[in-house]
Formats: structure tokens, sequence, C-alpha cells
């Protein structure tokens, strides 16, 4: 969804301008910040995630060269709500915030490597072995139970016939396991990546951190737009026009539009149902009463807000890497139970025949 703003038209029909808000805003914050590339260089040395320090980095550098505001959003779309925030402090604490953020990033993402790091060597393992037992000596298995004509359970038979089916199509047999191996692996990509290609493929859900971290950016924004002196309904439509997420993009605009006619309504718009109540009530604390009346934002409420959604959404549980180091365990001992079952049990009968 594109927030669009109404512009003056020569002939003096009105017309539509999109992104117009944000490209305003982001060419006046330009204008008096000079110091904004130098300041967004030296968090950039501190921040741990590679692409965020290299973004933030050509961020100064489009600056300095005077690329205009379409050119900054295009570019980067992630980025250039921090180009909206004029004073230096609301700068300084939004970057300490995406430092703090990609640090967090940074560590859960090593740590969720270490944790992976033994169930995916052990299913490695499992995979070769299983295919070194499939090729060589199931084969001997299958000639030795032909010979003697024994009837075979159903897990021996399956087991030669998927020996019988690799030995007659091995380059088949290759393509599913790296299909398999591949599948697994854009899985723990999907679990522990958190790149901006994985956020265009799989979006962002309205419950998980990332909303939480997006709410962040908005509350913030919002906050220092007011109190600057620009109307709730415009600050709104520079935070959703400056949003690189389309669902958070829509809900803000929904508020918006909503605050252009009646901020004392915010609660019934759709947005109500998926953002947080408090978030709601920074936007407007008005009392409940049969006739209410628009307050102005509270934007000490805004910022405390800010910062407890960053914090909440850095303060969750992982249950994925439990889960899987114990059913990659419990997978391994199936399969190796499984191999033993199928290859050995017809045997009991072999003895039983052999001694009778």
């Amino acid at each position: 969804m594109k927030i669009e703003s109404k512009g003056d038209d020569p002939r003096g029909e009105t017309t539509l301008v999109p992104m117009k808000s944000l490209y305003e805003r982001i060419e006046r914050v330009r204008n008096t910040r000079k110091d904004l590339p130098a300041q967004l260089r030296n968090i950039a040395q501190e921040i741990p995630s590679a692409w965020t320090r290299n973004t933030l980095r050509q961020l100064a550098t489009a600056l300095d060269e005077g690329a205009t505001p379409a050119q900054l959003v295009a570019r980067f779309p992630e980025h250039c709500w921090l180009l909206t925030l004029q004073s230096s402090a609301a700068t300084t604490d939004a970057l300490t915030a995406m430092l703090e953020q990609s640090a967090f990033q940074h560590s859960l993402r090593t740590k969720k490597i270490r944790t992976i790091a033994y169930p995916l060597i052990l299913m490695l393992i499992a995979i070769a072995l299983l295919m070194a037992v499939i090729v060589f000596l199931v084969p001997t298995f299958d000639e030795m139970y032909r010979e003697f004509g024994l009837r075979l359970p159903a897990p021996t038979e399956a087991l030669i016939n998927l020996s019988r089916g690799i030995d007659a199509h091995p380059l088949l047999a290759f393509i599913l396991l790296c299909t398999f191996l591949s599948g697994v692996a854009g899985l723990l990509w999907v679990w522990i990546g958190d790149t901006s290609v994985k956020r265009k493929l799989f979006g962002t859900s309205v419950h998980g951190p990332m909303m939480r971290q997006s709410l962040a950016k908005v509350a913030l924004q919002v906050a220092e737009l007011v109190d600057e002196g620009i109307e709730l309904d415009r600050a709104l439509k520079i935070a959703a026009e400056s949003n690189a997420d389309v669902a958070m993009r829509s809900l803000i605009g929904d508020l918006a539009i909503q605050a252009g006619h009646d901020a004392s309504l915010l609660h019934r718009t759709r947005s109500a149902l998926i953002f947080p109540p408090n978030f709601l009530f920074a936007l407007n604390p008005a009392l409940p009463s049969a006739h209410p009346v628009p307050s102005p934002p509270n934007t000490t409420m805004l910022r405390e807000l800010a910062a407890s959604y960053r914090d909440l959404s850095m303060r969750r549980k992982d249950w994925v890497a439990f889960i899987l180091g114990q059913f990659t365990v419990i997978g391994v001992g199936l399969m190796i139970g499984f191999l033993v079952l199928a290859l050995f049990s017809p045997m009991v009968s072999l003895v039983s025949s052999l001694s009778s």
C-alpha cells in the first residue's frame, strides 16, 4: 500500500503525489543535519552485522553525493526511516537501538549455529552410514536370502527393494539425496538467517519479533515527528511511507487515514486488532467518554514503548534448537534400529530352519 499526499497542480486541480510527505521530510532533515553522514559512519563501525554495517556506510556516502530522496528511499528501504529523525538525540537513540538489535541477532545466530552443529554432523554421519549399508552390505544379504529362499518380513523387503532401486538408478538416487539435503539446508537457513532476502521471501509475522522491532521504530519515529509540531496524521503517514514491510506500511497507513478524520477512533480501525492497546493509547491518550476529545500523542510514552518493544523482541525463547537436537538423536536411533531389525530378523528364521 502506498500512502499518498495531496499536491497542487499548476492548473488549479488537486493531484496525488506518492511518497510526497516522506520525500519532503528527508529533504528537510538532510538540509538541517549536515553531521548525519558522519554519525552514520561512526555507529556503523560498531555494528557486528556486515550487511547492516555496509548499508549504513553506503547510506552516508549517498547523502554526501547528494542523492535525491526518491533515490535514497529506493536504495535503502529498510533504513530510510533514519533520515526522518531531525534531532541528533533521536538519531543516536535509533542507531543505538540498531546496534543493540544487530548485536543480539549476531549472538543469536552464532548460538543457533553452535546448537545445530552437533545434530547436523550426527545426521550427516547417519546418512553416510545408511548409504554405505544400502550400497555395500544389503546386496550381500539380498543374495544370501535369495539362495535360501526365505520369506522376508516387510522391513527387510523394503530395505532390499531400496537397495535394488539405488543400484538400478544411481543418478536418480543422487539427485533425490541432494534435494533432501538442500531442503534441510533451506530450513536451517530460514531458521538461522535474518537477511533482507529472507524477509522479502517470507514477509514479517504480525505477532513475531520482527513486528515488535518494526513497531519500536514507528513509535520512536512518530514521537520525534510529533515533538517537532507535525500533526499526528502526517507523522503516521511519514512513518508508513518509510516502512519497508508491506504489512506494517498498510497498518500504519490505516491509522494515518483515521487520524486525519478523527484520532479518537483509532481503536476502531483494523490496525487495532493487531497493534497493542498501549501503542494506540499513546497516540491518542483520551479518556473514554460519551464524547471523546482527541488528545495530543504522549511522546514520552511512545519513546518508552519503543524501548519496551525492542526489549521484548530480544527476550524470546527458541525451542527449535532443543527440539532439533532431540529429534535428530531419536531419528538416528530409530534408523539404526530399523537397519538391525531389517537385516537380521530373517536370520532368526534361517537359524531355526537349519537347526531343525
